[in-house]
């Protein structure tokens, strides 16, 4: 395979995976602008096109697919030395705004409907694509909760529920949401859902959220709008 071209930006998920002795890679997904990569581990990577919003697993360049094919073990030379590491961005705990703000600024929220069924496990692998449109709602809930949790000690989070969800999805969704979904519950998405709880958490003004909204909707077909569904919901049930 032909030398695909120069990494941008790394996530910190795959730099660890990457930079193992013993890395190896199996592609299991070529989509238009991404191509995704399962490890000897079970570890879940992808490489996409630069202007794709970076996630941990990540690897973000001006790449050329040409070459990639399903099943083809991965064995083109990627160039990530240079490549800055990213990490999700941490809540600053000196622009924490009290549940009322918070609650009131999810109004921007307002047009991302919750499903109707209540019990997350009916909705794991719901939905077509490579990530379901119910698992995309799940993770937006377990990220949202994950952050809740971890600011505001009162907020509700179960971790032997929530790893007994992510254990039974293991089965019941494709290699590539499942990865995604885990990660969700350990706080961990692509950066515009980090920049939206952030603002939320910090009760920033109604427009710039919006801003951030937009940013979430443009992804993927569904899985956007499913996720802000997601972290509506698991906001409102907390503020409530």
């Amino acid at each position: 395979m032909q030398n695909i071209g120069q990494a941008k930006l790394i996530g910190v998920t795959a730099h660890e995976l990457l930079t193992h002795p013993n890395f190896s890679a199996r592609v299991i997904a070529v989509v238009a602008n991404a191509v995704y990569l399962r490890t000897g581990d079970d570890e879940i990577v992808w490489l996409a096109q630069s202007h794709l919003p970076m996630h941990p697993r990540a690897i973000l360049g001006a790449f050329d697919f040409s070459g990639f094919r399903v099943g083809a073990q991965y064995v083109a030379p990627l160039h990530i030395a240079d490549a800055p590491v990213w990490s999700p961005p941490e809540i600053s705990r000196e622009q924490i705004a009290p549940r009322e703000i918070v609650r009131a600024r999810i109004q921007v929220l307002e047009g991302f409907a919750k499903p109707s069924r209540t019990d997350l496990h009916d909705l794991i692998g719901l939905g077509e694509g490579l990530t379901p449109a119910g698992d995309d709602f799940v993770g937006g809930v377990l990220f949202a909760r994950h952050w809740l949790h971890k600011i505001y000690s009162e907020a509700n989070w179960d971790q032997r529920a929530v790893d007994e969800l992510i254990e039974y999805a293991r089965v019941r969704t494709s290699a590539i949401s499942f990865a995604i979904l885990r990660d969700h519950a350990r706080g961990h998405s692509v950066a515009p859902m980090h920049a939206l709880i952030n603002a939320l958490i910090a009760g920033k003004a109604p427009a710039e959220i919006a801003r951030v909204v937009q940013r979430i909707v443009a992804i993927g077909n569904t899985s956007g709008r499913e996720m802000l569904a997601g972290v509506r919901a698991a906001i409102r049930a907390w503020a409530e």
